[in-house]
């Protein structure tokens, strides 16, 4: 189980799959590159296969906007079940393939679950909320139940920009982790706003918590942001007041205009291991514009920092 491999070190989560097909041939040029889950999988596998080469303990699956309302966007005639099922396959065979190769080290499936509600959520009337969060239930159930299906060992809920949309994703999480015939986690990484430090709905990452305790996350962190920098101050006022694990993959800053991510993998890793100094990582990882490199150099670093405790909410006593 997962939560044995947290006690012992920082784990290592993969790097961008989305941006790497994208730059990786014609395959990359589809609008969404979930589907090639389908009508590509080797793309798929590669990817997978080169960041647990450069040593990520979990990789997450092609899934991201691979929702039902997401694929509408796209004009997508593939079923969302399908692309998720398949997502999650193809994660699965590949971690047990590295598993068998360093039996003491497994490799963990993360079902990667994006946001799937408009921006401007918050502005929605109260009764237009509730219409809506019916229908983001609806969709993520389906897709969360098929990435269990799938083999997935966690369901991250990631990019999260409004809380209306991440506490549907949250309910639907825990609705198909209690279904499914084997323990599957629970994580949510939520997203900020380049100039506030806050989500983009104007939440303090410190909601999150709260928001989030009913569905017993595994851990809960930041993901994707302006880069490893912008997320510092956010990050230790997540890790000052959660219980849990924190998870922080950012991206490797923002793209200039020739599409071209800023931060190497040295810079990356650099910035990444001064978070893991201060003692605020138990997971680290990469976003938008990272690769297999900036993946390698960063498990290097890792394997001589020290994890963050955690603790429980009441009793201060030591849980992980």
């Amino acid at each position: 189980m997962i939560e044995g491999s947290l006690k012992d070190r920082i784990l290592i989560l993969d790097g961008a799959m989305g941006t790497m097909l994208r730059s990786g041939g014609p395959h990359g040029q589809e609008d969404s590159t979930d589907v090639l889950c389908l009508t590509a999988p080797q793309a798929v596998v590669s990817i997978h296969r080169r960041y647990l080469e450069a040593g990520a303990d979990i990789i997450e699956t092609n899934t991201c906007c691979a929702n039902r309302l997401s694929l509408q966007s796209y004009s997508c005639s593939h079923p969302a079940a399908e692309i998720n099922r398949a997502g999650a396959a193809i994660a699965r065979s590949e971690a047990d393939r590295q598993t068998a190769l360093t039996p003491d080290r497994p490799r963990y499936v993360a079902g990667a679950v994006g946001p799937a509600a408009p921006a401007l959520l918050s502005r929605l009337s109260l009764m237009a909320q509730r219409s809506l969060h019916a229908e983001l239930h609806t969709a993520y159930v389906e897709q969360m139940t098929a990435l269990a299906e799938g083999g997935v060992d966690i369901l991250l809920i990631e990019t999260s920009f409004d809380l209306t949309d991440t506490l549907a994703a949250l309910r639907a999480a825990r609705e198909a982790a209690d279904r499914a015939d084997r323990e599957i986690g629970i994580m949510v990484a939520a997203t900020l706003a380049e100039h506030t430090g806050r989500m983009p709905s104007g939440h303090d990452v410190t909601e999150l918590i709260e928001a989030a305790t009913f569905a017993r996350p595994l851990a809960i962190g930041l993901n994707c942001s302006s880069g490893p920098v912008s997320l510092l101050p956010a990050l230790r006022r997540l890790a000052a007041a959660s219980p849990y694990p924190i998870i922080a993959y950012p991206n490797a800053g923002l793209p200039g205009p020739d599409g071209n991510y800023p931060c190497t993998p040295r810079l990356f890793a650099g910035e990444m291991l001064e978070m893991a100094d201060e003692g605020l990582l138990n997971i680290a990882g990469g976003c938008c514009g990272t690769t297999p490199e900036h993946i390698a150099m960063l498990a290097a670093g890792m394997q001589s920092r020290i994890r963050r405790p955690v603790f429980s909410h009441k009793s201060k006593a030591h849980i992980i």
